[in-house]
């Protein structure tokens, strides 16, 4: 991960443990708390096990075996948080309001919204698996998607709250109703881009939803690979990272409608040009 406000700070998590560079990815050093050491964190979840604080980025959380970890140096110092949960599988802080922060478990998920001082465990709808990913709608703030380790197939897929969490509803139209062949989490990563469109690293594909999921459109293309464990927004390019087949790059294209109307039953589906690597 790649600190918004610093591009100069980045953060590794690695079977060696959790890292940072202060100098754009070019070296990585340990931090030297051994929560976050080698061997101390078998990763269960997806790609949200490192967060930045967006309204004050030198404000880092990483997850752990033990819990939840916290910098006030932009990464560089780690220290306990002492929130009351273990085995955290994923952190997300909402864009508009630090003191309302996420946390996954490999049980459970949580929120806080007085900066860790209480915490409310949040109901997941009866859905299969637990939390691995986290994203927080940066146009609305009270939308909030989870991804779970169990796909669509398996009773899980991703929620939706439109609340904060209050409460969820499942939003797995269009997602693959296959069984993943390899690696135990079927949801990866949910990320939405600067607009509101959201798209998911599956274990069966890339999908990419202009409703905030009311439906998902699958563009895995041509990708040989359908086992994918990231995506990435940029400048209306959809970057993919693939479980050993490389990262993937394509144009997804979304109609003026399906922008305008982020819930509307009758915006255009999204479409993509062929991925490149």
């Amino acid at each position: 991960m790649i600190n918004p406000a610093n591009v100069n700070y980045c953060y590794a998590y690695t079977t060696a443990g959790y890292q940072y560079s202060t100098d754009g990815c070019h070296t990585f050093r340990s931090t030297g708390f051994a929560a976050l050491g080698p061997a101390t964190y078998v990763q269960p979840g997806g790609t949200n096990i490192v967060a930045v604080d967006p309204r004050n980025p030198s404000t880092v959380y990483a997850a752990s075996q033990s819990g939840v970890a916290r910098s006030a140096d932009w990464g560089a110092t780690m220290s306990p948080t002492d929130w009351p949960m273990q085995q955290a599988t994923a952190v997300a802080v909402d864009p508009s309001d630090s003191r309302i922060i996420y946390v996954g478990t490999n049980v459970k998920l949580y929120r806080t919204q007085d900066a860790g001082g209480t915490w409310s465990e949040l109901a997941l709808n009866g859905a299969a698996g637990y939390p691995t990913t986290i994203a927080i709608n940066p146009t609305d703030p009270q939308v909030v998607l989870v991804g779970l380790s169990q796909s669509a197939a398996k009773g899980g897929g991703i929620l939706r709250s439109t609340n904060r969490g209050t409460s969820f509803v499942r939003v797995n139209t269009g997602l693959s109703t296959r069984n993943a062949i390899c690696c135990g989490v079927d949801v990866l990563s949910v990320r939405f881009d600067v607009s509101g469109v959201v798209a998911a690293a599956t274990s069966t594909g890339v999908f990419v939803s202009a409703d905030l999921g009311d439906r998902w459109q699958d563009v895995t293309a041509n990708s040989v690979s359908r086992y994918f464990t990231d995506v990435a927004w940029n400048e209306g390019a959809l970057y993919a990272s693939t479980y050993g087949s490389g990262v993937l790059r394509a144009s997804v294209s979304l109609s003026s409608e399906s922008r305008a109307s982020s819930r509307s039953t009758t915006s255009a589906r999204p479409s993509s040009t062929p991925y490149q690597r």
